[in-house]
């Protein structure tokens, strides 16, 4: 592990076969089954010590919308943990210093100590990247004068923001065309370029949740969990 932010990628682990057993392919035999350690880790993301607030916003709005964890460490990244947790994004925290006192753990945060093996974090990361699947899937969403809800997760939005998180949660997973969105955004009267800018940021602070805002044809957009 190193003490620099690295770009968000996939941790891909495999299966070597023993050198003291014959291959089963030259036998004409099905492989043998993976390992459930040997499955593939999703969307990680390893945080350094410091990075812009936009930076941040974009590795947190990776993992939200590929179900991933973040990795820190204890105690320095105390504000991210927080951050994540407001979010809803697990976490896997490393504890350089086993006196260092720890806050009772959440069932989506894990404590390892720096030292812990590979096998150890491989399943960490797998469990609690699942658990993050699973309770966004059976979050409900909700939307408030603050921002947009989903579960326990929560992003602030701005006025307009929230005029087009309203429109758009109103008929979730279903097409509204741009027009309709165009009486409800703050500023109709600069275009077309402009809805379609309010509704990246859009997407990008929702891409947090787990949520995304995609075009359709027809000039339209949608909300969706991400896929």
């Amino acid at each position: 592990m190193t003490d620099e932010a690295s770009k968000p990628e996939a941790i891909e682990e495999r299966c070597e076969p023993h050198a003291d057993t014959e291959s089963s392919d030259e036998e004409g035999d099905p492989p043998d089954p993976v390992s459930p350690s040997a499955r593939v880790v999703p969307c990680t993301v390893w945080f350094g010590p410091s990075g812009s607030d936009s930076f941040e916003r974009e590795m947190l709005g990776y993992l939200g919308s590929h179900n991933g964890v973040a990795v820190l460490q204890w105690p320095r990244d105390l504000r991210r943990a927080a951050r994540c947790a407001h979010l809803g994004i697990p976490v896997l925290c490393f504890v350089s210093d086993p006196t260092e006192p720890i806050p009772s753990t959440q069932e989506h945060q894990q404590w390892l100590p720096s030292s812990a093996t590979d096998r150890e974090v491989h399943d960490s990361l797998w469990r609690l990247s699942a658990l993050g699947a699973s309770r966004r899937e059976a979050a409900l969403l909700a939307l408030d004068s603050d921002g947009l809800h989903l579960g326990d997760g929560e992003v602030h939005l701005d006025a307009s923001g929230l005029d087009l998180a309203a429109a758009l949660v109103a008929s979730f997973d279903q097409a509204v065309d741009d027009t309709s969105l165009s009486c409800v955004s703050r500023h109709p009267e600069k275009g077309q370029r402009s809805l379609f800018s309010e509704l990246l940021r859009l997407d990008r602070e929702v891409n947090q949740l787990g949520l995304e805002v995609v075009p359709v044809k027809d000039h339209a957009h949608l909300m969706r969990r991400c896929h």
